[in-house]
C-alpha cells in the first residue's frame, strides 16, 4: 500500500484536515472545529459532494483517509481483496499495480510492484493481521524486494480498511499508524498523500465504468 507520487501528478479532489500545523486557536476549540469539519464532511460525503477526506493527525502517529463509493459493499470489498481488480486501479497513473502473489488471509502476505512508464518497478507488501469479511481488514505494509523482504530503511506502517454501506453507496475508511510521527512525515514527503487521492479516483473511474 505504498505511494511515492510527487505531488505534482495529484488529480482529483481532496479535502484535507491537517491537525499538525501551528496551532492558532485553543486546543478544545481546534477539537470542536474538526468534529464539524468531519460531520459535514459525512453528510456532504454520502451526497456524493466531496471526492476524499485525509486527516493528517501526525502527534497521535496517525493518517485517516475516507471517500465514498456509489457502489455496493460487497462490490467495493472484491476491488480492495482479489489481486486482478486491485491491479485495475492501485496505482497512480501513469504508473500500473502489477500482484506477483497474494494470500488474503490473516498471516498471509499480499506481494506486488508499482511499475512505471519507462518499466521501473518499486515493490511493496501487506501481511495480513485481521479480515473481518466485508467489514473490515487490517495489515502491516513496508516496502520490500520482490520477495517480500522488509526494505528495512524505508517507511512500515499498520494499515485498518474499513466498509460501511451508506444511503449512496459504500464509505472506505482507511487508517494509517506508526510507531512514529516521523515514520508518517516520511510518507507525506514520498507522495503518499497525493498518489493515494489518485489511487481511490481510479477506483472510483473504474466502478462507474462497470456499473
Amino acid at each position: 500500500m505504498s505511494f511515492e507520487m510527487s505531488s505534482h501528478l495529484a488529480r482529483g479532489t481532496s479535502h484535507i484536515v491537517d491537525v499538525t500545523g501551528p496551532i492558532l486557536v485553543s486546543k478544545p476549540a481546534k477539537s470542536r472545529l474538526n468534529r464539524d469539519y468531519l460531520r459535514q464532511f459525512k453528510s456532504n460525503n454520502m451526497a456524493g459532494n466531496i471526492d476524499a477526506l485525509v486527516v493528517k493527525d501526525l502527534e497521535n502517529k496517525r493518517i485517516v483517509v475516507s471517500r465514498q463509493f456509489e457502489s455496493d459493499v460487497e462490490t467495493v470489498w472484491e476491488m480492495w481483496t482479489r489481486p486482478d481488480l486491485i491491479d485495475t486501479w492501485w496505482a497512480p497513473k501513469p504508473w500500473r499495480a502489477e500482484t506477483k502473489s497474494q494470500d488474503f488471509k490473516p498471516g498471509g502476505k499480499w506481494i506486488y510492484a508499482m511499475i512505471g512508464p519507462e518499466g521501473e518497478r518499486h515493490w511493496s507488501s501487506v501481511e495480513y493481521t485481521k479480515v473481518n469479511e466485508m467489514k473490515s481488514f487490517e495489515g502491516i505494509d513496508a516496502f520490500s524486494d520482490e520477495n517480500g523482504n522488509k526494505t528495512v530503511d524505508l517507511p512500515q506502517t499498520k494499515w485498518k480498511v474499513e466498509f460501511q454501506e451508506t444511503p449512496g453507496g459504500t464509505r472506505v475508511t482507511a487508517t494509517l499508524t506508526a510507531d512514529d510521527k516521523e515514520t508518517l512525515e516520511k510518507l507525506l514527503e514520498m507522495g503518499f498523500e497525493q498518489g493515494f487521492v489518485m489511487a481511490l479516483s481510479n477506483l472510483d473511474e473504474y466502478l462507474k465504468a462497470h456499473a
